[in-house]
């Protein structure tokens, strides 16, 4: 497997949603300096808007289905010297691949913004910011882990349904833990907090997900060939 090779497979989908990938870039930036602002106002992390931008990047990452059904490009892709293990790790990359960008410019800015801070650094600015990974990984990666397979071993309207339905209940799930963080907080912040070792046992969990979520689709990928 060779990075050329797995650049050019993700240039396909970039080439066919030009607008699709700068508006994530947009709201990557857009998360970044409010994160900026809101650690620099009370020095912790807000997930305010984390799970909202997370969850519409992800629908948004998974037209490359609808774009493959429409332009008739899945059996081309088929036809291309790709194995299938390229061909699935294409589309794994990508919600992968935003949600690390997100966690590592969030982190970023989160630190910047408490040397900003008068008060300086919180005490639960470790919960804050690992609630704020998880609400990052679990609302970009846990959905695609669900219904990803389902793209690869159905047709392309079943497929859909199936991220339907999912995708509610993912938005429904990340909606309800960052209200449940939010009822949790002091009144006069805004601010989701768990503790360190259940946030990383959580981000674990979707991470072991999503690695095995792939490899069910590289099955179901090799069966679509028979």
């Amino acid at each position: 497997m060779k990075l050329s090779r797995m650049r050019a497979l993700v240039y396909t989908d970039f080439a066919q949603m030009k607008l699709i990938y700068p508006f994530v870039t947009v709201m990557i930036i857009f998360d970044s300096i409010s994160m900026l602002f809101w650690s620099a106002a009370q020095g912790e992390v807000s997930s305010i808007m984390t799970s909202n931008f997370g969850i519409v990047a992800m629908f948004f990452m998974t037209n490359a289905f609808a774009f493959d059904e429409k332009n008739g490009l899945k059996a081309y892709r088929k036809s291309l010297p790709y194995t299938d293990t390229e061909l699935v790790l294409a589309r794994y990359m990508t919600p992968a691949g935003t949600a690390l960008i997100c966690i590592m410019a969030d982190t970023v800015m989160a630190y910047l913004g408490t040397m900003l801070c008068k008060d300086g650094m919180s005490p639960e600015f470790g919960e804050s910011l690992i609630f704020h990974i998880m609400m990052i990984v679990t609302s970009i990666m846990a959905v695609p882990a669900l219904a990803y397979p389902a793209f690869f071993r159905l047709s392309f309207k079943k497929a859909m349904a199936v991220f339907s339905v999912v995708g509610i209940i993912g938005l429904g799930a990340a909606t309800f833990m960052l209200m449940k963080g939010a009822l949790a907080m002091r009144s006069e912040t805004v601010y989701g907090k768990i503790s360190v070792p259940a946030g990383l046992a959580v981000i674990a969990a979707v991470i072991a997900a999503y690695c095995i979520s792939f490899f069910i689709a590289v099955k179901f990928s090799k069966r679509t060939d028979r």
